[in-house]
């Protein structure tokens, strides 16, 4: 009968050993899943972080280039519009010539005569 016990507490210890031995290993494989969860929840958050990151650089580029291409239009329309003052204020200085020759020429028609014949007196 001693020996049954004896048995049977043998048996009962290894039993508890296993179990304690099985929930050990169980906590430890939970653990190296919860490691392995976060180190993949990681590499996500940094895959969608590099992704971010490369759309924002891709749409700074983009304005930088919009703003590019409007300051080069700006210049355009201003070299534009100061060749066309410089024609428009060339016509005008031309067409005062024009003028102030044809006046010149009527005054020495006109007047030309009045001068000479001032000075013969």
């Amino acid at each position: 009968m001693k020996k049954e016990k004896k048995k049977q507490e043998m048996k009962v210890k290894r039993e508890k050993e296993e179990k304690r031995k099985q929930e050990k290993k169980e906590k430890q494989e939970s653990k190296k899943m919860e490691k392995k969860e976060v180190k993949k929840i990681e590499k996500e958050k940094k895959e969608i972080e590099k992704k971010a990151k490369q759309e924002t650089e891709k749409m700074e580029k983009m304005e930088r280039k919009e703003r590019k291409k409007i300051e080069k239009e700006k210049k355009e329309i201003k070299k534009k519009e100061k060749q066309e003052t410089k024609k428009r204020e060339e016509m005008e200085r031309k067409e005062r010539k024009k003028i102030e020759k044809e006046n010149n020429e009527q005054e020495g028609t006109t007047t030309g005569k009045w001068y000479s014949c001032c000075f013969c007196i």
